[in-house]
């Protein structure tokens, strides 16, 4: 049996140790709870399908969104920081980004929207223009996010079709549907090819809520943190689908003459004696030329 004296000082330990254990614990629903009720959302960066960065997603209670941008290729790679606040059809009404990008060179951009305005500032231009209907602007960094962004505007938008800043024009169409994970964690994602912003379509993934879930190629990847695993599944479609419409193009493209094509005054390189032939007419029938 021990002196009161000892027993005292062990049980004022296990109260100090059980409080500091409930402070710890109340620490971290404070922040859980502070960061759903901010909306905090993370993506992961990958080069080849490994981790290289973070994307981190805030979204205060005045609609305003902060982003944490960063990853790492071999030394080179971009640290961003951006806040943005988007209109009820997920368009872009103000931006300011700083930050370094990819080669390390200074970043500070800026758009805003207003009064049928809109204006931007980056390392390429600075410009506006007035505006009689919906336009998205595009930053000269390209955040992984503003993919979803354009993707749900652009599905909210009349015949899905709007126009871009500082110019052209997207158009966005569903092409596939897929369910990743298993059990309790099995999700459902669309895929959508947004078509304006390069030679071939650009390929988005979004959740059911139609919020960005995944950009995959072979290279580089950003996907919603937790699903890494996914990206061999996702990009195993979307490479059919790539596949499919480049045989679709191949198919509806192709254009067969009826009768002999002729190219005249070609500068024709005889393979036989090594030699350019000017003024040359080339006659094309069916196979043989």
């Amino acid at each position: 049996i021990e002196s009161p004296v000892t027993f005292g000082d062990q049980l004022e330990k296990s109260r100090e140790s059980y409080m500091q254990r409930l402070t710890a614990i109340a620490a971290g629903l404070l922040f859980a709870c502070s960061a759903f009720a901010q909306g905090e959302t993370r993506y992961a960066v990958l080069i080849m399908e490994k981790p290289a960065g973070t994307q981190t997603t805030t979204v205060a209670a005045d609609g305003t969104r902060t982003m944490s941008y960063e990853y790492n290729d071999r030394g080179r790679g971009p640290k961003l920081t951006a806040r943005v606040r988007l209109d009820t059809d997920s368009v872009p009404v103000s931006l300011e980004m700083d930050g370094v990008d990819y080669l390390k060179a200074p970043v500070a951009e800026k758009f805003t929207f207003a009064n049928g305005v809109a204006r931007w500032k980056n390392s390429a231009e600075a410009g506006e223009q007035q505006l009689a209907g919906q336009a998205f602007y595009l930053t000269t960094q390209g955040l992984p996010e503003e993919l979803g962004w354009l993707a749900h505007a652009l599905l909210k938008a009349p015949k899905q079709s709007m126009a871009l800043l500082p110019a052209g024009q997207a158009s966005i169409k569903r092409a596939a549907e897929l369910n990743i994970g298993d059990g309790a964690n099995k999700r459902h994602v669309t895929a959508y090819l947004i078509e304006g912003l390069g030679f071939a379509p650009s390929t988005v993934w979004l959740d059911d809520s139609q919020n960005f879930f995944a950009s995959v190629d072979r290279f580089y990847s950003v996907v919603r943190a937790g699903w890494e695993s996914s990206v061999p599944k996702l990009l195993e479609k979307q490479e059919a689908l790539d596949k499919a419409r480049i045989a679709d193009l191949a198919r509806t493209l192709i254009h067969k003459p009826l009768t002999p094509v002729a190219i005249t005054n070609a500068n024709l390189f005889d393979a036989a004696t090594g030699k350019s032939v000017p003024g040359s007419t080339v006659v094309m029938e069916g196979a043989r030329i």
